[in-house]
């Protein structure tokens, strides 16, 4: 408990903030039909989604392209790469120029990749360019294209493994090389070139200034180059400790882009530059949970979007920050199961769309949605029943799946001093229960609430369950006193008394009506041990769980308390719950009534809660005769706790305001 409320106070301090955005898978990849691992972002054309993957399951294993309703459905390969033909593995995505798509393939057997193109409806799939088997025109495409007018534009992993810039018509012709990587004016081009007023903006994974120094590669730079290959610059070199930059993207006057290493963390961090060079700034830096490594970023208005690696689970996260470095938003935390390994987004609307290259539900990654401006968690899961198991003594909360969210997860919280604290989290796909292995039943009744969490964010908390608390006290003339708490999230019509001699050998000896929390058992045998249960009215629910039985009795139905063992007494001040502590005046009442406490010697406090679990009053209690007022709340039936200053359960109950 205390670690979990230290690493929320961390998480608070550090600025990281989850909002409400509504995450969808649309598309499951699956290694044997389709394709798989899509490398970069879909392209979005008509309502139709188009992307290609670096891989697939027939021939040669080689990638596919792809087509999909922006609802999910419609999924169609509409081109197989096949290595000895048209290419295979493509590491970049699709450049639209009207109805015509071009991209390129990282291999293929007749030369070091190649550029092709194919219409939006699936026709005139052609290669329009081969790399030369010279290597003189740079050999395996990286990356996106970027296309204007009648002009591509990209890059290369080399000429002799330096990359290089290229620009072709898009009719295949006039193939130019703009320039060669040397080191020195950078190497390794891993990004996507980004045009603003015929200038090309990129950066380089290693290379520079740095370059050669001490033996070493450099690390990395950001440049600028006119489309005919002229001025190009070095427009800024990164050092070991802000080292590697991804893609740069423009808006108004600024290149943004982020590191895979770096920053204060050394797991990257998010930077603008002025297009001239000058006015470096570090925006934002990642710290694993809320992000690592960098990747590629998009913007919209003053918004930029991204995604890293990192997170809560450590398979990505998608993100927002305004662009001034002000506002990061957790937006999503991939956790496999949805995907991991996001390789960018595209906006449509109020929409964004990207891919996985790994994970969902066949571990060959997904296409996805996500809502940036926020919804609502609907779900309104609740407590089924909190019961004990006297096998290992410890409290355990069963909740139902009929209000769940798919591929979210349940928040569980128990009540301390300080209000409701996260006690667990326990996810969708797990079963529905959890058992509380820091309780202690016998020592005093537990309160539980619990919440739904799903990509919109954290659902209201349920209301409140409370465990059964009995004590067992053995009076004058040997008979047994007991006295328990009342279960609280539904009003049982009545509470069953088991006894025997062991906790396995309990039999049904009487019961008592809802409305009545005290049994003496005027002849037990001696050494006999208790246990109460309630019964749930409304009945069970249909969890995933195991059932924690007793008798013919299932958890779901009733709630167990703690097995009660008999305590000697020699008066009633050694009590340590005794039920006339407390003494409400009158009950029923009208909303006004007076609370008579005894033997209480420290500072207290009343607390009465709804039916919800809700608090709706508090008042401190400084002498023995206390007058309380709920008169402005409706008629029912109130649950009451009687707390010292320090935090200890003297009494609760039930009174009814009619």
């Amino acid at each position: 408990m205390k670690k979990l409320s230290f690493l929320l106070l961390i998480l608070f301090c550090l600025g990281i903030v989850n909002i409400n955005a509504q995450y969808k898978v649309l598309y499951n990849f699956n290694d044997t039909i389709g394709g798989w691992a899509p490398y970069d972002p879909p392209t979005l054309y008509g309502g139709i989604l188009y992307g290609v993957t670096e891989s697939g399951a027939k021939l040669d294993n080689a990638g596919v392209i792809f087509s999909m309703d922006t609802n999910g459905g419609g999924y169609k390969v509409m081109e197989q790469f096949n290595d000895s033909i048209n290419g295979e593995a493509s590491w970049g995505g699709l450049a639209l120029l009207g109805n015509v798509m071009f991209g390129t393939m990282g291999l293929a057997d007749s030369g070091y990749g190649c550029i092709f193109s194919i219409h939006t409806d699936g026709s005139n799939y052609k290669v329009i360019h081969y790399f030369a088997l010279s290597g003189t025109e740079g050999e395996y495409p990286l990356g996106s294209l970027t296309v204007s007018g009648n002009k591509l534009y990209g890059t290369t992993a080399g000429d002799d493994g330096n990359g290089n810039i290229f620009s072709m018509d898009t009719n295949g012709s006039v193939y130019k090389d703009l320039l060669d990587f040397n080191g020195l004016n950078g190497w390794e081009d891993l990004g996507n070139l980004t045009l603003v007023g015929g200038v090309l903006y990129g950066s380089t994974t290693e290379g520079g200034a740095s370059f050669g120094s001490g033996g070493g590669y450099g690390y990395g730079c950001i440049f600028s180059i006119d489309t005919d290959g002229s001025k190009y610059k070095d427009l800024f070199d990164f050092n070991e400790y802000d080292a590697s930059p991804g893609n740069v993207i423009y808006s108004g006057g600024l290149l943004f882009g982020a590191t895979t290493i770096g920053g204060k963390d050394s797991v990257g961090f998010i930077f603008s530059i002025d297009t001239n060079g000058s006015g470096f700034r570090e925006l934002f830096d990642f710290n694993d949970t809320n992000g690592k490594y960098g990747g590629t970023l998009l913007i919209s208005g003053n918004h930029l979007y991204g995604t890293s690696g990192g997170g809560k689970y450590n398979e990505g996260v998608i993100f927002s920050i305004d662009t001034n470095g002000s506002s990061y938003k957790k937006l999503f935390d991939f956790n496999n199961l949805d995907g991991e390994g996001a390789t960018g987004l595209i906006f449509s609307g109020k929409t964004l769309y990207g891919t996985a290259r790994g994970g969902g539900i066949y571990r060959s990654g997904v296409i996805f949605s996500i809502d940036t401006l926020g919804c609502t968690n609907t779900y309104d899961q609740t407590i089924c029943i909190v019961t004990t198991d006297t096998t290992i003594n410890r409290n355990i909360i069963i909740w139902g799946r009929n209000d769940s969210p798919p591929d979210g997860y349940y928040n569980i919280y128990d009540s301390t001093v300080s209000g409701w604290n996260i006690l667990a989290t326990v996810f969708d796909t797990a079963l529905s229960e959890y058992i509380d292995t820091a309780s202690r039943p016998s020592t005093q009744s537990y309160s539980y609430r619990i919440s739904t969490v799903d990509s919109c964010g954290e659902s209201a908390l349920s209301p409140m369950n409370s465990t059964i608390y009995l004590q067992v006290l053995q009076e004058f003339s040997g008979r047994d006193s007991l006295y328990w708490t009342p279960y609280i999230g539904f009003v049982t019509p009545y509470y069953l008394i088991y006894r025997g001699l062991s906790l396995k050998t309990l039999k049904l000896i009487d019961s008592v009506s809802g409305s009545v929390e005290t049994f003496v058992d005027t002849l037990p045998p001696a050494g006999s041990i208790y246990l109460v249960e309630a019964i749930n009215p409304f009945g069970g629910c249909t969890p995933t769980h195991k059932h924690i039985t007793h008798g013919s009795s299932t958890s779901t139905f009733a709630s167990l308390s703690n097995g009660g063992i008999p305590k000697k007494v020699t008066g009633i001040e050694n009590i340590v719950y005794p039920k006339n502590t407390v003494i409400i005046s009158p009950n029923p009442n009208n909303g006004w009534f007076t609370l008579q406490t005894t033997n209480i010697k420290s500072k207290s406090r009343i607390d009465v809660y709804n039916m919800f679990g809700e608090k709706i009053y508090t008042q401190e209690l400084n002498k023995a005769n206390t007058e309380v007022d709920i008169g402005n709340n409706s008629s029912g039936i109130y649950l009451y706790r009687v707390i010292t200053e320090g935090g200890d359960l003297i009494s609760e109950g039930k009174f009814i305001k009619e």
